[in-house]
């Protein structure tokens, strides 16, 4: 089958991108913007630029009719989004397009969970765990509810519907309250810091049944894949609430002292660590293509976890013998290494550049890749 990514950023749409090759489809990106870059990538069947260099750009009607073409074009056969940006776009053409498309919620409930505040509301009225919640104005405000003793610290500010971490901050003491004059955005959620560790699960939803549920958790050596039955079934309880299609990513804190689960937030959406779970055993394309039915779980113990190519390349410099899951992660990444170099380069590049040049406002441009035009 013929897929169509739409894309408007490089990481987490390359991963959606391995996902969708591994199974053996033909993938065209349709997209702007650093998107570009996917052009590199050996598993990228064609890119195509959309006028304006933005799917942001464009109105719904104008998207539509630009999806419509490229659909014709390449005789595509589903539509994935990758990022928050263009999932939210599917959402809002659903019925609009003559084409499958991955499945995705409806735009009110993508709303109520992609919202971090109506998403804390929502976990309060269903009885699940989540840290104290405000929602404030600007910065004014939540210096004078500190003063007024209605704010304690650790807390974080965040935007309610932002991703990949923009824009948090975490204000642990007094100090660190000179962080807020950086804040930028309205209205400001703050939320009570959780002392822990963070756990995170993703659960895939079919007809409104949680199909697939998987928890997992970062440690030194990688992501560990887990069973965390607790934390699994406090997510499935919220989406089989709404009876959603599609999937979800939760991030969540284990209290230290108490060992409770508390639900942070849900990005409604695929995520970054789809990679990792799709060598673990379970590739969330292939879920919403329809080809997964079963109720499997990826696992790998502490003693083996799913390590970074980095870590695994610098083992065997030492000359320590990699396993099996290894060597897998290695096939996986070095079979189209290119893409992600280039990438790790200029991100590490940028922040360099902006830890020396701190007061200044730099523009990078990286080469622009010749695209296919409409």
């Amino acid at each position: 089958m013929n897929i169509l990514l739409l894309s408007s950023d490089f990481y987490l749409p390359y991963r959606v991108l391995r996902c969708a090759a591994a199974l053996g489809h033909k993938v065209y990106v349709l997209g702007g913007g650093s998107a570009r870059r996917l052009a590199r990538s050996r598993y990228c069947a064609a890119y195509v630029e959309i006028e304006g260099g933005s799917v942001e750009s464009l109105s719904l009607e104008q998207l539509a009719a630009v999806i419509g073409q490229t659909v014709s074009r390449f005789e595509i056969g589903m539509v994935l989004p990758s990022n928050h940006e263009t999932t939210r776009l599917l959402v809002m053409l659903k019925g609009k397009l003559t084409v499958a498309i991955y499945p995705l919620p409806d735009f009110e409930k993508f709303n109520i969970l992609n919202d971090k505040y109506s998403f804390g509301a929502l976990c309060q009225s269903l009885g699940i765990a989540h840290p104290h919640t405000v929602l404030m104005e600007n910065v004014t405000d939540i210096r004078q509810a500190l003063a007024r003793g209605e704010l304690a610290l650790p807390f974080v500010v965040k935007p309610v519907d932002l991703d990949a971490a923009r824009g948090v901050k975490f204000i642990r003491n007094e100090d660190e309250c000179r962080q807020l004059s950086e804040i930028n955005y309205a209205p400001i959620l703050v939320q009570a810091f959780i002392v822990g560790t963070d756990l995170d699960a993703t659960i895939f939803m079919k007809d409104g049944s949680a199909v697939i549920r998987q928890s997992y958790y970062r440690e030194p050596k990688g992501i560990v894949f887990d069973q965390n039955f607790a934390l699994m079934n406090q997510c499935a309880a919220i989406l089989e609430a709404l009876e959603v299609d599609g999937v979800f990513n939760f991030d969540a804190r284990l209290e230290t002292k108490t060992g409770n689960i508390y639900l942070i937030e849900c990005n409604p959406r695929f995520f970054h660590s789809m990679d990792y779970a799709m060598i673990a055993g379970i590739n969330y394309v292939e879920a919403g293509i329809g080809a997964v039915s079963t109720r499997r779980t990826p696992t790998t113990s502490l003693d083996s976890p799913i390590a970074r190519p980095r870590r695994i390349l610098w083992q065997l410099a030492l000359g320590l013998r990699p396993s099996e899951l290894d060597k897998r992660i290695l096939k996986h990444f070095l079979a189209d290494p290119i893409p992600i170099l280039l990438y790790d380069s200029l991100h590490r590049v940028r922040n360099w550049w902006r830890k020396l040049f701190s007061n200044h406002r730099l523009v990078f441009k990286s080469r622009r890749v010749k695209p296919t035009n409409l």
